[in-house]
């Protein structure tokens, strides 16, 4: 099929340009050099005053997912072309960050959602039209399939990337009737979320304007999500959405709790590009644990625990050079009153 086609290039184009990142700051350093030279990591670590813990984690990463080839080669810089538009600029920061944080010249309590920080980075990567279209085949291969009167809530929503990705499905679709919900714990991020929906709209994605009169952005917490399904609406949704949040919530159960407590019954949570890890770390997965906020990659165990409360449908691993990333479609089970 060729829209797998398309996110598959997608992701080889991403996972190019953050391997050239690493590589990159590895030279720069003279790293490269000295593991051409065979010297073991914790000598590196020591000799240009690393954090010895942030450094293994790297060296493990590359090492158990043979990245560490490529690295002692060297990484060119891809060509991304237009529609990665800022990626390359949020990409570059992020890494840098890291690298700054393990020489010791990025304070221990940086947040990622530090707002400079956060938008200049995470909002470079995330929207531009290939990672917006990337994750609306996310959707597409779970099988979100909305029709007119549709009722959906949004996790997460933040700066209005994967909002886009779910207007344009409902564009796709021909759903010119519907609600959504899209819910963020800051209230600082609404005015971003604005103006980067309105703004991608009208510039570079075909999706009617008229949508904006059927969103609702609303604050609350996802980690402590049972406590507002008052406020949101218990049991009056038909999908609940999410993309690259799961990885970000320290009390993912609790989260799984209000999601089948805001789901009508038989309705489908779909979860898109949350990072997962089976037994060896990717390396994006490392490259966020300088940040006080990231709260790991999920594994085996919480899908159990989704168990407790929807029926997982259909899972997706999605396993590229420098990630790994899970794909989740679970429904709220239809009760029989006999």
């Amino acid at each position: 099929m060729l829209w797998m086609l398309e996110a598959l290039k997608i992701a080889r184009k991403v996972d190019d340009y953050v391997l050239h990142c690493v590589w990159d700051e590895l030279n720069k350093l003279g790293i490269v050099d000295e593991l051409k030279r065979g010297t073991e990591p914790t000598v590196i670590a020591d000799k240009f005053g690393l954090d010895r813990s942030l450094f293994l984690s790297l060296y493990n990463a590359l090492t158990q997912t043979r990245l560490i080839k490529a690295i002692l080669k060297g990484v060119k810089k891809p060509k991304l072309g237009p529609e990665f538009s800022k990626f390359e600029t949020g990409m570059r920061m992020l890494v840098r960050a890291f690298f700054m944080r393990m020489q010791g010249k990025v304070p221990d309590e940086m947040e990622i959602f530090d707002r400079r920080f956060y938008i200049l980075s995470f909002k470079s990567i995330h929207v531009n039209r290939a990672i917006i279209r990337a994750k609306a085949i996310g959707l597409r291969g779970l099988g979100f399939k909305p029709k007119n009167g549709v009722k959906l809530i949004e996790l997460g929503a933040g700066y209005g990337s994967f909002t886009l990705s779910i207007l344009s499905m409902l564009a796709r679709y021909g759903v010119r009737d519907f609600k959504l919900i899209c819910v963020d714990m800051s209230e600082d991020m609404e005015k971003e979320f604005y103006k980067t929906v309105t703004s991608e709209m009208l510039t570079s994605l075909n999706i009617p304007e008229k949508y904006l009169e059927n969103i609702e952005y609303k604050i609350a917490d996802v980690s402590e999500l049972p406590k507002f399904a008052n406020d949101l609406g218990k049991e009056s949704f038909d999908y609940a959405l999410s993309c690259a949040l799961q990885h970000w919530v320290r009390n993912r159960h609790e989260m799984y709790r209000g999601i089948a407590t805001l789901l009508k019954p038989g309705a489908i949570w779909f979860d898109v590009g949350s990072l997962y890890t089976e037994k060896v770390p990717s390396l994006m997965s490392v490259l966020l644990l300088f940040t006080r906020d990231y709260a790991g990659a999920l594994t085996e165990a919480d899908l159990d625990e989704i168990r407790k409360h929807l029926v997982v449908e259909k899972v997706k691993t999605r396993r590229t050079k420098t990630f790994t990333s899970i794909h989740i479609r679970a429904a709220k089970p239809v009760y029989l009153v006999m």
